[in-house]
């Protein structure tokens, strides 16, 4: 598996957020805002940071389209196949992903608070068979945070000293039924996450290079604690979609000609691109 250029990220991720838009507008499917708000996070590890022997968890399975699109612009899975077959009766690409089913996907992921507890499951599993090299990354959704099996999950992490596990939390700062700060305030959210003993770091979830110097900090922390790291990445729900970015909307309301062609804005250059 051949990683993508530091310098050549920012491209990647606007191809893939090109895509997931053209798959949502076409399918006129909802759960858009989930995915673009996690576009340059998944870009991030799956071009950036992963190798062969490594695997992903998305926790926060409802945002399939943004995965789909990565593994695509990665070469993992046959973009005309999936512009073609994306949201359709009987697909693979279905809005939350199969498991074993597409390159890349190991796991149905979309019950929320279920990928933390695998990806520790996998960890463990690599450490026992003594596989130094295998690294497993879980995206987690802030909303998850509610969900009690992610801080068992959490827990697990520590006490068993998995330094070859990295979390990153989604932090968009809404859910399905408001902003989490009204559904549930997990804050002071780091104070908490250092509690269960992780090396915690921030990011800009939209920023490349953000990402890239939190992923170098919070790994070097990690090895030397003997613990889990995680990357709690600041992002915008919706985000670049006029009118509805930032909003709980987003999470469900498919995409009208106005909102595709304003969400395209940010694409650059790609949005140029069929």
């Amino acid at each position: 598996m051949q990683k993508t250029a530091p310098s050549d990220l920012p491209a990647a991720g606007a191809r893939v957020r090109k895509l997931l838009l053209d798959l949502h507008y076409g399918a006129r499917s909802g759960h858009v805002g989930s995915a673009l708000s996690c576009v340059e996070i998944l870009t991030f590890l799956r071009l950036g940071c992963m190798s062969a022997s490594d695997t992903l968890v998305l926790s926060k399975g409802h945002a399939a389209s943004a995965l789909y699109s990565t593994l695509a612009v990665a070469g993992e899975v046959q973009e005309d196949e999936l512009r073609a077959r994306y949201y359709k009766d009987g697909t693979l690409f279905s809005a939350h992903p199969p498991p074993n089913k597409i390159s890349g996907i190991r796991f149905a992921t979309g019950s929320l608070g279920h990928g933390p507890g695998i990806a520790v499951g996998l960890a463990l599993g690599s450490k026992l068979r003594k596989q130094p090299d295998e690294r497993v990354y879980c995206v987690v959704s802030d909303g998850e945070l509610n969900e009690g099996s992610v801080w068992e999950a959490f827990a697990f992490s520590r006490h068993f000293k998995l330094d070859n596990l990295l979390f990153i939390v989604d932090r968009n700062n809404l859910q399905g039924f408001g902003r989490t700060s009204e559904v549930m305030d997990m804050s002071p959210l780091n104070e908490k996450l250092r509690a269960f003993g992780l090396a915690v770091t921030e990011a800009d979830g939209h920023d490349f290079g953000s990402l890239a110097e939190a992923y170098e900090s919070v790994s070097q922390a990690a090895r030397n604690g003997s613990t889990a790291g995680i990357i709690v990445a600041a992002t915008v729900k919706g985000r670049g979609m006029p009118g509805l970015a930032d909003t709980v909307a987003c999470h469900y309301v498919p995409m009208t000609e106005e909102v595709y062609g304003g969400a395209l804005k940010l694409c650059g250059d790609a949005g140029d691109q069929g």
